[in-house]
């Protein structure tokens, strides 16, 4: 074993070896310094199109962010909210992870002052959150909605349509439970921090056409309660395969969206290869929702790169974003 290490430790004190390492590392520096300094703050605006459940929510824009995983106000965050100002969007959701511990509440506290929209901001729970840290009081206390397996009711040119924010835990099957809950014609925004709920939600939402629903109710409470494990109700067909549509470029669709799911959670990957995409996601799917649009019928989930980082604060080839969605 001795004898093994002596002769390991001279290889790599060869000069030939020596210059032939720091001649494969010397490509790699700018790539990591781009990683690491340039590409987390390069915010993007992807822009989505889609048609509207009914003539009087034409025109409503919403905007959706992820994964802040705030521990500090830096620039990026700052640019995040000068985007989200110069869109002017109706409502703005944020899809979890707003914070990575306790530690995130303080430059929670003053990112959150600079979000604003007519109708609304609204974030859900992720894996990160939890409404034990007083998140859930730092949200209220500057007027927006952290909703933990509850929906409220918006309105738009007269006409109600729903927000639903799940909690991480939640499975497809609860989340239908609570679907089931709102008003059969009304158009429904669930902000669901994992992308793996698709198959539970895509086979069971059926297409639906009119948008009559103007009840005054503005807020339904549904309290988080035991739901049965898998990603499926129970006698539900199995989900079609998803396709996305499309995962970088702006993009707009013709058919009528009755249920729009945002998500994150996979950061995108974070860090991608040409022409493969995510070297590796947090989903228990690995590449099959790590970012893009995922149409099925009147249903269409969202799945954004988000604006944070975790575990390591880099990015390549996967740019952060904010997505801005309008109903035409």
């Amino acid at each position: 074993m001795i004898f093994q290490k002596r002769i390991l430790y001279k290889a790599l004190a060869s000069p030939i070896l020596s210059r032939l390492l720091k001649l494969l590392a010397l490509p790699l520096l700018p790539i990591s310094l781009y990683a690491a300094f340039i590409e987390p703050y390069r915010l993007r605006v992807r822009r989505i199109r889609v048609k509207a459940l009914c003539e009087e929510l034409r025109g409503l824009k919403l905007a959706h962010i992820s994964d802040l995983h705030l521990n500090a106000l830096d620039r990026r965050y700052r640019r995040a909210a000068a985007l989200l100002r110069s869109l002017s969007p109706d409502l703005i959701c944020i899809t979890g992870d707003s914070i990575n511990s306790a530690d995130g509440l303080g430059p929670l506290h003053e990112f959150l002052p600079m979000l604003r929209a007519p109708l609304g901001v609204f974030a859900s729970c992720g894996n990160h959150d939890s409404p034990l840290l007083g998140e859930k009081e730092v949200f209220e206390a500057h007027g927006h909605h952290f909703l933990v397996d509850e929906a409220r009711a918006v309105e738009f040119h007269g006409v109600k349509f729903w927000v639903l924010g799940l909690h991480f835990l939640t499975t497809a099957s609860g989340a239908l439970e609570m679907l089931a809950r709102l008003p059969e014609d009304a158009f429904r925004i669930v902000l669901a921090h994992n992308p793996d709920i698709y198959d539970g939600l895509s086979a069971a939402v059926s297409v639906r056409s009119g948008c009559p629903y103007t009840a005054s109710a503005p807020c339904l409470d549904l309290d988080p309660r035991p739901v049965s494990s898998g990603s499926s109700a129970p006698g539900e067909s199995p989900a079609p395969r998803p396709h996305c549509l499309t995962s970088r470029s702006d993009c707009s669709l013709d058919s009528p969206v009755s249920t729009l799911v945002l998500s994150g959670h996979t950061h995108g990957g974070q860090i991608c290869l040409p022409f493969y995409g995510a070297v590796l996601t947090a989903s228990r799917t690995g590449k099959r929702f790590e970012s893009g649009l995922f149409p099925a019928g009147s249903f269409l989930m969202n799945v954004t790169t988000g604006v944070g980082t975790f575990f390591f604060d880099a990015r390549f080839l996967c740019r952060p974003e904010v997505c801005l969605i309008e109903l035409i």
